[in-house]
């Protein structure tokens, strides 16, 4: 017979299915910055529990994190590219085709060191003011057939601008064959652009297993985002974490969901 615990650890809230694992609870753990027009974290919560999810973390069984970039490449990414070489890192980038099409070399540099890359949109709109058309064409698909021409594939996962996407949406994506990603922490890096220490503390602060974080390599100013990930890559090893991409994180979700799936209780 299936038993359910519902436990809470260091902040984060687990589900212990008895005899198996333990898969926690999703949702984003970095307080919310009133007044600049985010996406209310509860959205981020209902969502990640729909069948076609946006998934904010992994299942927590695993002492790794997946660091996350946005809005590149730029002219910063090549900086960041280089912390993340000084400590064996591996990371996601998540491109807008407009830059990547811009700074097509750069594009092929982060892929040859063996990051992963993701959609994230054309130029960055907000999803939910969008008809599907629209995103789906104007904002998706041409940034896939972007990709496909410069880096010769078609990317599996996609981060919508702001974190911004409607149910409807969500269902759209996942049968046109991507993964939703989010994230369960936001440096703020966006907000913090002068203050290298409060953006890793952001993150060392929230750090959980599987965590999905936050950051960005366009936008705007990044020399205080490179500063803050080599003292948060630092601090997070000598806490005993390890740094994944984006797939290995998913895979592993994914194979412990089937293994739930087809268990006998």
């Amino acid at each position: 017979m299936l038993s359910l615990y519902f436990v809470k650890s260091n902040n984060t809230f687990y589900i212990l299915i008895f005899g198996w694992f333990i898969l926690q609870k999703q949702y984003v753990r970095t307080p919310y910055l009133p007044g600049w027009g985010q996406v209310p974290l509860q959205q981020f919560s209902r969502q990640s529990s729909l069948k076609n999810k946006f998934i904010l973390c992994g299942n927590g069984n695993s002492k790794v994190l997946a660091l996350t970039f946005d809005d590149g490449p730029s002219k910063y990414t090549n900086d960041i590219l280089s912390v993340l070489r000084k400590h064996n890192v591996k990371a996601s980038f998540f491109m807008t085709g407009k830059s990547l099409y811009r700074d097509q070399v750069i594009a092929k540099n982060v892929y040859r060191q063996g990051h992963l890359i993701g959609n994230h949109t054309f130029s960055h709109p907000w999803a939910s003011q969008k008809n599907n058309f629209n995103l789906m064409y104007l904002q998706i698909r041409k940034t896939q057939n972007i990709m496909e021409d410069v880096l010769g594939f078609k990317p599996q996962y996609f981060r919508p601008a702001f974190g911004d996407i409607t149910d409807l949406q969500l269902k759209i994506i996942n049968r046109y064959g991507c993964e939703v990603i989010g994230w369960s922490i936001d440096t703020q890096d966006w907000f913090y652009d002068d203050n290298p220490k409060k953006i890793a503390n952001n993150a060392l602060s929230n750090l959980h297993n599987e965590a999905i974080i936050l950051l960005h390599d366009g936008g705007g100013s990044r020399i205080s985002t490179t500063k803050a990930i080599d003292i948060l890559i630092r601090k997070a090893k000598a806490q005993g974490y390890r740094f994944v991409t984006i797939d290995a994180l998913v895979s592993n979700k994914k194979k412990k969901l089937i293994r739930m799936k087809n268990a006998r209780f």
